[in-house]
């Protein structure tokens, strides 16, 4: 049982005064409710209580620029600021620009503590002139497209887009 904190409801964008119950790392009940017999306590005074955070614009370095970060020690950083699943941009090296870089993110990010998903470019090598494989990589776990800040240079390209 979590007790002390300062609960916070996203959906409802309130503080809730009380407890969260866990039972097998479920959420049982949360605000005030009498607790089991010989439950474990955490207090959790000065700390605030909330649901895992979502960054949905990440620059991750992994491929290409792994001396700067990569997917594990970026998920860690993540993890530690309460970041439970982000979304890596596709500006590495080589860009993520097709379905086997897409699903080298994914596979690689298997086993880390927080969800990683892809977000594959619009153009090769996101040099704005050609289209990608968009619906591949999005079979391939893309959660959406972006050339990250740089301009599709061809108007029938990003209609296509």
């Amino acid at each position: 049982m979590l007790e002390n904190g300062s609960i916070y409801d996203p959906c409802n964008n309130k503080n809730i005064k009380g407890a969260i119950l866990l039972q097998n790392g479920i959420i049982k009940d949360v605000g005030k409710f009498t607790p089991p017999k010989n439950v474990k306590r955490i207090n959790c005074q000065g700390k605030i209580v909330a649901p895992g955070l979502i960054d949905i614009h990440s620059h991750f370095r992994e491929p290409g620029r792994e001396d700067k970060e990569t997917l594990a020690t970026g998920a860690l950083a993540a993890f530690s600021g309460g970041f439970t699943r982000v979304c890596v941009m596709p500006n590495t090296n080589p860009p993520l620009d097709s379905p086997e870089s897409i699903r080298f993110i994914l596979e690689k990010a298997a086993d880390l503590p927080i969800h990683i998903f892809p977000i594959g470019a619009i153009t090769h090598r996101q040099e704005g002139l050609e289209i990608t494989e968009i619906g591949e990589m999005v079979q391939a776990g893309a959660v959406a497209i972006s050339d990250d800040g740089l301009p599709v240079q061809n108007g029938h390209v990003m209609r296509n887009a």
